[in-house]
């Protein structure tokens, strides 16, 4: 019935109900005005449908239809991203600070002071070699740059490992928030009825678990209603889909293959070391016997050990980008290495890398096909755990032009960690370890050619080398400063042991008792075995062999017969600093800097003065020390096969690494400043509108309180109107 008391009734009965429900949901506003994460909560009143009647078309009053949050999702969206970002540059931020400390040259401690004291000390010494004060001043001075470089690598590497525990942490934080978003959309599908049943309270729940995953990694919704809802990192890798959650796994060093479909491969690469970087290896061509042929389809792995490999061995570059990039020797071409197995690998960077084949391979099976890639992560890193592909490596990434790899996580604690940890301390300790091996290379270089107060009757290399059997400027040797290297002679002056004279040759012999070197085909043992044949002549005519090298742990170990000592003329072949003879550094990187032993020991070893053309090493000679003085304003080239070489003296070059240093934090800082004030407008936003302001509550509360006594007063009337009926019939 369109009208009547009847209709009264049930029209001032719905109005009663909707305003009470209107009023409940202002209560519950009020009530959670300091709730985080809590959305402010409307009614949406609807009016019944009209019915034609007369003398027209009259209502039928109104409902409460649906309970609905005041939420932006658009806003909400752009929220997160920023969010992200945000929380990316702050603990980014907070990281760089704690390492800007390390490198604070405002005082007189840091490493670029000590630095400057180390050349002042051979600079005293060239003013008298023969000072045991001035000596003593050197070394102390040495000892505390070598500790200093020391102890702010391993500061950094303490920061790194520490990186992996909190990495860790927000990998299980963030599946453990992927399993309860897909737990909540399960929940809320189950209540969600569009237009009629919003649960609110789990919607809220969800936004507020969505965002503490925003502050993890990046992320990207797809909302379509309900529990159909999907979570998204910007790369695409999807975290949770409806009720299903995906998840991240922290693994450890790992490599993958990704062959060609011409390639019948059927073994693995393997790798030893770690390094920050990320390796692609990619088959490139095969060695044809004299070079590398690169245009060859395909090449063998060797397993026979023989440098240069067999023609037709595989032959592999290296790239740290991706392959964008790849490694290239100091003319600028692509650095090419022999695919091999274990035993003869070669050193690339900091792995050694090599080929693994099952037993009882065949031909085809031990062929590498050009184009054939393997990817090395020589690190802990993160992956996705795809439902289809297995595990994708996500682990954020830098490329050299400073851009972000997009394919990978870019925002949240996780990047700003994996950034912090790998780009950051990773590019600082790799220039500060450019900056050590520079430091150590150069003085050991001029030092390993001169002689102090006393000679030697025995001397033990202070470098390992791996492989002492390969030749020594190859990929096989494993040492250090093989690219170094270069073919020439070094020489011996041998002196009397008892009255410290040239030892009595016969007549024109007095000194120049040579090895000749070729770095591309002289092993470490080939070496000593050229020691062991150095002799010279007595007067009397007998044949004198003074010398006596062997291998000892890799290390080269030169013992002089009791009735001589011995000096180092020339070295035109950087053999004796690479091996650690006669040097005043030991060590081949900033981790293991240090003043020789032999030097800590014995003073006198120090060398200030060269031998001269008479085989003569006078004590007031210094042209070493003044030498090593030098190297302060001296222009290097110094660099790593991961960054540019640079022309730049020690000073200078270690002054652009504390630039850096201030440059990143500053960067990190103008980031986290524009991020933030992003983030925070957008935010001021969703609060704008879901917010629960007081006054405006109270308002409310007090208008859906006069429509409640509004709706009493109707229904009041119209018994009222029921009533006059009745009294009528009496």
């Amino acid at each position: 019935m369109a009208s009547g008391i009847g209709a009264l009734l049930n029209m001032g009965t719905g109005a009663l109900f909707a305003n009470q429900s209107a009023i409940q949901v202002t209560g519950n506003n009020i009530a959670n005005v300091n709730t985080i994460g809590y959305s402010r909560q409307k009614v949406r009143f609807e009016e019944y449908a009209s019915l034609d009647y007369s003398p027209g078309q009259m209502g039928q009053g109104a409902r409460a239809a649906e309970v609905y949050r005041m939420f932006d999702r658009f806003v909400e969206k752009n929220y997160l991203s920023r969010s992200s970002a945000e929380s990316r540059w702050n603990e980014q931020l907070g990281l760089l600070e704690s390492v800007e400390t390390l490198f604070n040259e405002s005082n007189s401690t840091g490493i670029g002071s000590s630095l400057s004291s180390f050349f002042d000390g051979w600079h005293t010494i060239a003013t008298n070699g023969g000072s045991p004060s001035n000596r003593a001043a050197l070394l102390a001075q040495a000892q505390t740059l070598a500790g200093m470089i020391k102890d702010t690598d391993n500061t950094m590497s303490s920061l790194q490992k520490q990186m992996d525990g909190l990495i860790q942490t927000n990998v299980e934080r963030a599946n453990k928030l992927m399993a309860e978003i897909a737990e909540l959309n399960q929940q809320i599908s189950l209540h969600y009825v569009q237009g009629q049943n919003n649960p609110n309270t789990l919607l809220d729940q969800r936004d507020t678990k969505v965002r503490e995953l925003a502050t993890i990694v990046d992320v990207d919704v797809i909302d379509r209603g309900g529990g159909d809802y999907v979570v998204n990192t910007k790369a695409g890798q999807t975290l949770v889909d409806g009720r299903v959650s995906f998840g991240f796994e922290f693994h450890g060093a790992q490599s993958q293959k990704f062959l060609t479909t011409q390639s019948s491969f059927a073994g693995d690469i393997q790798f030893k070391g770690s390094d920050e970087y990320e390796y692609t290896v990619e088959i490139a061509g095969a060695w044809d016997g004299t070079k590398v042929d690169t245009s060859a389809t395909s090449g063998t792995v060797d397993s026979s050990g023989t440098n240069p490999p067999a023609a037709g061995t595989a032959m592999f570059r290296v790239s740290l980008d991706g392959g964008r990039t790849w490694l290239k020797d100091d003319a600028g071409n692509d650095m090419y290495f022999p695919a091999t197995t274990e035993n003869n690998a070669p050193y690339v960077k900091d792995l050694n890398i090599s080929f693994a084949l099952p037993q009882g391979a065949t031909t085809a099976e031990k062929t590498l096909s050009v184009g054939d890639r393997f990817e090395i992560v020589p690190k802990s890193a993160v992956y996705w755990s795809s439902p289809t592909t297995g595990l994708i490596n996500v682990t954020p990434q830098k490329f050299p032009d400073g851009t972000d790899n997009d394919r990978r996580l870019t925002g949240g604690k996780m990047a700003a960690d994996f950034i912090f940890r790998d780009q950051q301390i990773g590019e600082y300790r790799e220039r500060l370890n450019s900056f050590a091996k520079t430091l150590i290379w150069e003085v050991n270089r001029i030092h390993s050619q001169g002689v102090g107060l006393e000679k030697n009757s025995y001397i033990l290399g202070e470098n390992q080398v791996p492989r002492a059997d390969q030749p020594l400027g190859g990929v096989t040797s494993g040492l250090t400063w093989a690219d170094r290297l270069q073919a020439g002679n070094f020489s011996f002056a041998i002196y009397d042991a008892v009255t410290g004279e040239p030892a009595l040759m016969a007549p024109g012999v007095q000194s120049g008792l040579s090895v000749n070197f070729d770095p591309a085909t002289d092993s470490l043992d080939d070496v000593a075995q050229k020691i062991n044949n150095v002799s010279f002549t007595l007067a009397d005519g007998s044949t004198v062999h003074p010398i006596t090298a062997t291998v000892s742990d890799g290390r080269l170990q030169i013992t002089c017969d009791p009735a001589y000592t011995f000096a180092f003329e020339a070295d035109t072949t950087g053999l004796l600093a690479g091996l650690g003879v006669n040097t005043f550094f030991q060590g081949d990187s900033a981790q293991t800097i240090a003043v020789s032993s032999r030097i800590e020991a014995n003073l006198n070893m120090i060398n200030a003065g060269r031998v001269n053309g008479g085989a003569e090493g006078n004590s007031g000679d210094v042209q070493i020390a003044t030498e090593i003085a030098a190297l302060a304003n001296k222009t290097l080239s110094i660099g790593s096969p991961g960054q540019a070489k640079t022309d730049q003296t020690l000073i200078g070059y270690y002054g652009l690494l504390v630039t850096r240093v201030g440059s990143d934090t500053q960067q990190a800082k103008l980031n986290y400043a524009f991020q933030g004030a992003m983030a925070q407008d957008l935010r001021d936003k969703q609060d704008e509108n879901s917010g629960v302001n007081l006054d405006e509550e109270m308002t409310n509360l007090v208008k859906f309180q006069n429509s409640y006594k509004a709706a009493a007063k109707l229904i009041t009337t119209a018994d009222q109107m029921l009533q006059t009926l009745l009294e009528l019939k009496q």
